[in-house]
């Protein structure tokens, strides 16, 4: 075999150019490249130096011929695409599987019954409609990117309790997927993992989860409660999103930050518990809750971010913790059933529309002298008396926008 027939730059193996049918890759090289096998329709058997440690998106792409694969322990990271159109690794039940990560299946069937030697899982499902029911083998610690992405007839899968890590996008528009029950030991759920699974009702997130991706549950509208519990780190941004039926949440987690847009046009929300280490509510984070009745915000919060209200029109009451120095522009706008609001002397400024169109907002007591109004603070707000401090900035505002003024 000649080394004229390896392309490699940076001891990355470009090209195979060679056509030989037993290759033996030289020592040295660290990755084996995209595409760097494709279509070598000839090839039986690859043999992989220790020196290796990647194999890149469809490395041996159409290697239609390919049996007989030896990977070394030193590979780390093999793309879930490597062996796309490999044929001759296709085992009796249709499974392509190597070093125990199952990467493609070439079956039929609808029942489907993962190998026991399985222990990840890539894209090996992807758009497969006829999918109806799959049993996972314990043994199985992630499920990968992708894993049964637009397997709409899908309504039936038990999850291991081996699980560890359920991927980005793995349950992505699965849309007969009624329940599912996270096992105690998952600890991620990626990006959108379950969006758009319209006839998800029931999910049981774990104590064990950290961490709940951005989009993980975005419009998932038949989703009409949810427990986030103490063992959860972080929530990512849209994670329910538009779930229409979600009527109440419960965050028990030390979460820090209600990131923007999460809870987002979840129109049936009729209440909010946050859990105490909340210190910020992002950007429309629930705007366009509109049955929103009541919120519980946590102790430790310090910022209230732009439009994180906005619209939740059945809000009638907010008791804002002294500690919260900001409300943004737009916060509470079109609050329209709020009527009376105190505002700690933590604040240092109410932002443009902060209140504007709040239509039923008799009174708001704002008790620090320098807390900054920005203009339109309280647009449409025709109601409004303003309870403050002589000498305040409240008192400044109330009479230069000729809006009646109570001193305290």
């Amino acid at each position: 075999m000649e080394a004229s027939e390896f392309i490699v730059e940076n001891s990355v193996l470009k090209k195979y150019v060679g056509s030989e049918r037993e290759v033996t890759i030289p020592d040295g090289i660290t990755s084996i490249g995209v595409y760097a096998f494709k279509d070598c329709k000839n090839l039986e058997c690859v043999i992989l130096p220790g020196s290796i440690t990647r194999i890149y998106e469809g490395a041996f792409n159409g290697c239609a011929s390919l049996t007989s694969l030896t990977i070394p322990d030193s590979v780390t990271n093999i793309a879930d695409t490597a062996f796309c159109g490999c044929e001759g690794l296709v085992d009796q039940d249709g499974f392509i599987v190597v070093n125990g990560r199952l990467y493609e299946y070439w079956g039929n069937e609808t029942s489907i019954v993962v190998p026991d030697d399985v222990i990840s899982i890539g894209a090996a499902f992807k758009c497969r409609d006829n999918l109806t029911s799959v049993l996972l083998p314990e043994g199985v610690a992630s499920i990968g990117n992708a894993t049964f992405l637009r397997c709409t007839n899908l309504h039936n899968i038990i999850l291991p309790d081996s699980l560890v890590n359920i991927g980005a996008f793995s349950f992505s528009q699965c849309k007969s997927l009624a329940s599912i029950n996270i096992p105690e030991g998952v600890e991620n759920i990626g990006g959108f993992a379950f969006e758009k699974c319209g006839n998800l009702s029931s999910v049981t997130i774990p104590n064990s989860v950290r961490d709940i991706g951005e989009y993980s549950f975005f419009a998932c509208k038949s989703l009409m409660d949810i427990t986030i519990p103490t063992g959860v780190n972080s929530i990512g941004r849209s994670a329910f999103r538009e779930c229409v039926n979600l009527k109440s949440i419960v965050i028990e987690g030390r979460i820090n930050a209600i990131e923007e847009l999460t809870f987002e046009d979840c129109c049936n929300l009729t209440s909010i518990k946050l859990s105490d280490s909340v210190v910020s509510i992002g950007y429309s984070a629930f705007s366009g809750c509109s049955e929103l009745a009541s919120i519980t915000f946590s102790q430790g919060l310090l910022s209230i971010c732009a439009s994180a209200f906005c619209n939740c029109a059945t809000l009638a009451s907010v008791t804002i913790p002294d500690g919260v120095t900001e409300i943004g522009d737009s916060a509470f706008d079109g609050c329209n059933s709020l009527s009376s609001v105190t505002l700690p002397s933590s604040i240092k400024s109410i932002g443009l529309w902060a209140f504007c169109g709040c239509k039923n907002l008799t009174d708001i007591t704002i008790l620090g002298s320098d807390t900054e109004i920005c203009s339109y603070a309280f647009k449409d707000c025709d109601r409004l008396t303003v309870h403050a401090p002589l000498g305040s900035f409240a008192e400044k505002f109330a009479k230069e926008n000729n809006v009646p003024f109570v001193a305290m």
